[in-house]
């Protein structure tokens, strides 16, 4: 015979984010098995992501006639960065252009630096005689000194002229010394692609495809390099040149990727870590300069723009997920820290699968979030910077239809942040802004719980209702109330999710930001369910075009059958 009926509420459901690495059995029922195109607020509500909207319409640029067989051309933003040049904030990116046969083989490729200007990417004028095109849409666009620089594998470094609009060359510039030593130059060009802007400098790998060799410019002078003659050309010229190829751990390495934290600059191998110290002194080949402090093995970069500085640490993609380096820098004793421990099994697994020197690691301060993206799966780890969850990791949620070669964020002129994403889809740039896509197709946001089993595990559940109470907000829309029994979420119910449109006190008198959005719906929807099983698991998908949506807590109602 069936027992009373048993309530179990669901307070700040997913709060503590996805966990698939733990068992499921008796877990923080405030974990998820699954949260898709969520992000946590700063409330502790699981809602959805903000849309990624259009930001450019147009992509104003000039490609080369591929033949009549052309019956497609794509697209694609493949990087972005951006700056104050002279008092205007400029934003640049690459541009690949790709005209393809019928069958879709690729008939010409072409490369362009453009700028964004309003609604519309611009094509900025390249100077002749640059070997590599190709390579300049994997470029890497730097901000330093009140200047734009795009470095490229094989190309001699540009430069961003704001009075002709266009890109010329760092060799042009007065007083270009490149590196030089006795016996002549080192090299001719600055050609790297693996650059850091910090503590007054370039730091550039990559030049003549040596990877074991860091270039650093003069300070505050980016066309001035090392200068090792007997009888300098500049006496004062602090330019120098790091080779590290004696000091990979494991025997072995070439740079991917390098970052600056707290006074050291840290050099990413495949395999390896270097962490240098002293790395902001006047003149790092001093004999009080710069100097190895520390070395790992076993710990690398995916790729060179899987690692970002979030201010306080220093995360970085390793095969095993998302690693934090921080607190090993600080003390030797503490192991680095694991980011992404909650999803570990399920990063590491589209970590192997992916393209990985397309994976990009950013940091959004704002919106509090850390965003690591996949673009041949068009997905993203998403973690919560705030506090992190009750087993050490970080909150984590999954984005998915994420069609962008690059995430950036920009500080607007220092007034309000921006989020632009380089799209796939011949789109240009988007922002992360609003809750409609720029394809104006409506995105899914997904919740399912841990598996249910009420304090009795050995009894039969019959799920009786689920209410599910829902802060909605802008428009109305659709969603699926889903449940299931021993880990399956097979049978679902429609309901309809109501929403209040913003309403702003005497518009006419005192204009339609000065008090702000008033309104908001915060309903209980309640759907009686039916089956039975030894376990139950709870979900809900609801569609965002327009609309704002969060879950504020879930109450399920079940009775309890006999001992199995």
């Amino acid at each position: 015979m069936s027992k009373q009926l048993q309530s179990l509420l669901v307070r700040a459901p997913a709060f503590e984010g996805l966990n698939t690495e733990d068992s499921p059995l008796g877990q923080n029922l405030n974990f998820a098995q699954s949260a898709d195109n969520a992000v946590i607020d700063r409330l502790g509500r699981l809602g959805s992501r903000l849309a990624f909207a259009k930001d450019t319409d147009t992509i104003n640029v000039t490609y080369g006639d591929a033949g009549n067989e052309v019956v497609r051309t794509d697209i694609e933003v493949m990087q972005i960065g951006g700056g104050d040049v002279n008092g205007k904030y400029i934003i640049l990116c690459t541009v690949k252009v790709e005209q393809l046969d019928e069958d879709g083989t690729a008939l010409q490729t072409d490369y362009f630096v453009c700028r964004r200007d309003g609604t519309t990417l611009t094509e900025l004028s390249l100077p002749p005689g640059i070997p590599g095109a190709a390579q300049v849409g994997r470029a890497k666009i730097i901000y330093f000194n009140d200047k734009l620089y795009v470095f490229s594998n094989g190309n001699p470094a540009l430069i961003y002229d704001d009075t002709a609009d266009e890109m010329t060359f760092m060799s042009a510039e007065p007083n270009w010394l490149p590196p030089q030593d006795d016996n002549g130059n080192l090299a001719d060009e600055i050609d790297g692609d693996i650059v850091l802007s910090a503590y007054g400098r370039l730091w550039v790998a990559g030049v003549g495809d040596d990877y074991n060799k860091i270039y650093y410019s003069d300070l505050l002078i980016a066309n001035q390099w090392y200068d090792g003659k007997a009888e300098q050309t500049d006496s004062q010229n602090t330019g120098g040149i790091i080779d590290v190829s004696e000091f990979w751990p494991n025997g072995g390495d070439r740079i991917i990727s390098m970052a600056a934290h707290n006074n050291f600059l840290i050099v990413f191998g495949r395999e390896s870590i270097l962490v240098y110290a002293n790395a902001a002194s006047g003149d790092p080949a001093a004999a009080d300069g710069i100097f190895l402090q520390d070395s790992m093995m076993n710990l690398g970069s995916v790729g060179r723009d899987a690692v970002v500085n979030t201010g306080s640490d220093v995360l970085f993609v390793d095969d095993s997920g998302i690693r934090s380096l921080s607190r090993t820098i600080q003390e030797k004793s503490v192991p680095i820290g694991d980011v992404s421990r909650n999803v570990r099994g399920d990063i590491r697994r589209v970590i192997g699968q992916a393209e990985q020197e397309r994976v990009t690691l950013s940091y959004w301060p704002a919106e509090s979030v850390i965003v690591c993206l996949f673009p041949d799966s068009a997905q993203a780890f998403v973690a919560s910077a705030n506090a992190p969850s009750s087993t050490g990791g970080l909150k984590m949620t999954k984005w998915n239809r994420c069609f962008f070669n690059k995430m950036h964020y920009f500080e607007n002129q220092g007034v309000t942040g921006i989020y632009l994403a380089g799209n796939t889809d011949q789109n240009g740039l988007l922002e992360y802004t609003g809750y409609t896509e720029w394809n104006d197709r409506p995105f899914t946001f997904k919740y399912s719980s841990m598996p249910l089993d009420f304090g009795q595990p050995a009894n039969d559940k019959f799920l009786r209702s689920i209410d599910y109470t829902i802060f909605s907000l802008f428009e109305e829309t659709n969603a699926t109330a889903r449940w299931g029994y021993d880990g399956n979420l097979t049978r679902k119910k429609a309901i309809g999710i109501d929403a209040l449109i913003p309403a702003y006190y005497n518009e006419a008198t005192f204009g339609d930001t000065t008090f702000g959005a008033s309104g908001s719906t915060i309903r209980r929807y309640r759907v009686n369910t039916r089956g039975s099983g030894s376990m139950a698991r709870i979900g809900l998908d609801i569609q965002i075009l327009g609309n704002e949506v969060s879950v504020q807590e879930i109450n399920v109602q079940t009775l309890l059958g006999r001992i199995n």
